[in-house]
């Protein structure tokens, strides 16, 4: 039932979202932390519509018809979403998880865009819906916080506020954070609004909002131009889902300076592009350190590239591959001969691998050149990314943690072999996204 004024509701968000846009502009903001390419394009997208839409609604409709927060919201074909939805449903029975055990109300919102939305034993549900869900099996599987009350919660890139919503359904108590830019923010506003209509809600507008912390709220939004509020509180789990690696280097940095201060976060989920492709002159080359930029002190609780949750057949199979990571922050810090002996031990297991082992090649002046093509001259068995093991068991995870651990020019040399090794058979002209990270690294490493 619609229990909300729209036009009082409309008028709100739009006047909330004009005010903090303003404050961008008028100080520089997106001059100071640049908008990644993919978000110069959506701004145009998404103020148009703000400044022109007449309903709520609509404005939701609008934007999931978009790929820009969700390419799953946009698809119509009806089969196909029905048979994306019973393979989730299988997955997820798989893994012990029952969308049917639970209350009636964990079901897709009725504010949803109707094509994307199918009826199953009485309960409504879609593939974001599912999504969501599943990305809640995976945090409560593997932290602690499966009965942990009045969790604080937060997301970076909050779209148009599905996972905010599932994550109030499936913890009524927890107070959900909310940050991402004002043109964004709008529809998460509204979205949340629509849905929970008698929630306590606030909408930060300035830095003296941060004196309202403590009192119990349902959600909180804070447009990014005033994240520096988020100091202020401790958080169990951040959340970011398929924006960090839409975000230039430099903001990439500036939230990891935020998740690795002290105590600041409990836990990290974290799923976004991994091992893509991109051209030489793409813009991804400055959007690559998102995984790169976790430092040492993260026990790491899950990591997978190209998750199983991913392999649905029916939907999205084009769409770039992720790696879905879990990290709980340490208590204590680890020393430094503590972590050069798991690093080690770790880049010794790689270095006795075939493919490094056949591709070593002597200099002259006693030290070991990596030579890839040495290797693929023999043309081997396990050629080719769609054959290697993207799990903790295998080679990626060993040499990606054993440069988070403590890098050394010799860890993240093999690595970028690594990598030139899973990107053969790309066209020319084209590189693995993080091939530019890793050597960016390796010009700072003494």
């Amino acid at each position: 039932m619609n229990a909300f004024d729209n036009k009082k509701l409309l008028n709100e968000a739009r006047d909330l979202f004009e005010e903090s846009y303003a404050h961008c502009q008028d100080i520089g903001y997106f001059d100071r932390y640049l908008l990644g390419e993919w978000w110069i394009e959506n701004e145009k997208d998404l103020v148009t519509i703000i400044r022109n839409v007449v309903d709520p609604k609509q404005a939701i409709l609008e934007v999931q018809s978009l790929i820009h927060f969700s390419v799953f919201t946009t698809y119509s074909d009806r089969d196909r979403i029905s048979r994306h939805i019973d393979w989730m449903e299988e997955y997820l029975s798989d893994q012990g998880a029952q969308i049917t055990d639970l209350p009636n109300a964990v079901q897709e919102s009725d504010f949803f865009r109707s094509e994307n939305v199918i009826e199953k034993n009485g309960r409504r549900l879609s593939p974001d819906f599912l999504r969501f869900f599943e990305l809640w099996q995976a945090i409560q599987k593997n932290t602690n916080l499966e009965n942990q009350k009045n969790l604080n919660v937060l997301e970076l890139g909050s779209g148009y506020g599905g996972q905010a919503r599932m994550a109030k359904l499936l913890n009524p108590d927890a107070t959900v954070f909310l940050t991402d830019l004002p043109f964004s923010l709008f529809f998460a506003y509204l979205y949340i609004q629509m849905n929970f209509p008698d929630s306590a809600i606030l909408y930060v507008t300035g830095p003296e909002d941060v004196d309202r912390f403590e009192e119990n709220w349902d959600f909180v939004f804070v447009p990014t131009v005033y994240s520096e509020v988020l100091n202020h509180k401790n958080f169990d789990v951040f959340i970011n889902t398929n924006s960090m690696t839409e975000m230039h280097n430099d903001v990439i940095s500036y939230w990891f300076d935020f998740l690795q201060a002290d105590e600041r976060v409990k836990y990290i989920y974290l799923d976004n592009r991994f091992i893509n492709r991109c051209e030489i002159d793409d813009h991804r080359v400055n959007e690559s350190a998102c995984f790169g930029s976790l430092d040492a002190q993260w026990d790491i609780k899950y990591w997978a590239f190209d998750d199983p949750a991913t392999h649905n057949p029916y939907l999205s199979t084009l769409h770039p591959t992720n790696l879905r990571l879990i990290a709980e922050r340490l208590s204590h810090k680890l020393p430094p001969e503590q972590l050069s002996k798991q690093s080690e031990t770790l880049f010794e297991e790689v270095k006795n691998e075939d493919w490094l082992q056949e591709s070593m090649q002597p200099l002259e002046d006693g030290n070991i050149a990596i030579e890839i093509s040495r290797y693929l001259n023999y043309w081997p068995r396990t050629f080719g990314t769609h054959r290697f093991d993207g799990s903790t068991s295998g080679t990626l995870f060993k040499l990606w943690n054993a440069i988070r651990l403590q890098p050394s020019i010799d860890k993240v040399h093999a690595m970028l072999a690594y990598l030139k090794f899973l990107r053969t058979g790309m066209p020319d002209g084209f590189r693995i996204e993080e091939e530019y990270y890793y050597e960016a690294l390796l010009s700072r490493l003494p």
